[in-house]
C-alpha cells in the first residue's frame, strides 16, 4: 500500500510541477529536501554547501520537470540529479 501511495503522490506532484504550481515545490522539499540534504552533505561535508546544493537540485528538478520520463521512480531521478 506504501509503495502504491507513493507512486500516486509522485504522479501528482510531477503532474502539479508541470503545470507550475508553487505550492508543489514546496511539497518536493518537504518529500525529499532532507533527503538531498544528506546527501549532498556526504560528498561536500560542509552544511552551507549541502544547503545550497539542496536549494540547486530543488530548483533543477522544478525547471526541468518537462524532462522527466517517468521511467523510474521521481525520487530516482532526483538523486541523480543530485549526484551530478
Amino acid at each position: 500500500v506504501s509503495a502504491m501511495r507513493d507512486q500516486n503522490f509522485e504522479f501528482h506532484l510531477v503532474e502539479r510541477l508541470r503545470q507550475r504550481d508553487e505550492t508543489a515545490l514546496g511539497e518536493l522539499a518537504a518529500a525529499y529536501g532532507a533527503k538531498i540534504f544528506q546527501l549532498a552533505f556526504r560528498y561536500v561535508k560542509n552544511r552551507e554547501d549541502a544547503e545550497e546544493v539542496t536549494q540547486d537540485v530543488l530548483m533543477k528538478v522544478y525547471q526541468k520537470i518537462d524532462a522527466f520520463r517517468g521511467d523510474a521512480a521521481l525520487s530516482s531521478w532526483v538523486y541523480r540529479i543530485t549526484f551530478n
